[in-house]
C-alpha cells in the first residue's frame, strides 16, 4: 500500500487525518494532566512535546 492508500484508509476508520488524530491524542493527554494533577497548565504543555 502506497502513503496516500495508507492515509485513505486511516481516515475512513478513524475519521480522522493522521495528524488531526494525534493532535487529539496529545490534547487528551494535556487534558488528563491537568484534571489529574496539581500540574499547571504551562508545565503539563513541556511534558508532552
Amino acid at each position: 500500500m502506497n502513503k496516500q492508500g495508507l492515509k485513505k484508509h486511516f481516515k475512513i476508520h478513524f475519521g480522522d487525518t493522521v495528524y488531526q488524530w494525534i493532535l487529539k491524542r496529545k490534547m487528551e493527554d494535556v487534558h488528563s494532566l491537568v484534571i489529574n494533577t496539581d500540574m499547571q497548565i504551562n508545565h503539563s504543555n513541556h511534558s508532552i512535546l
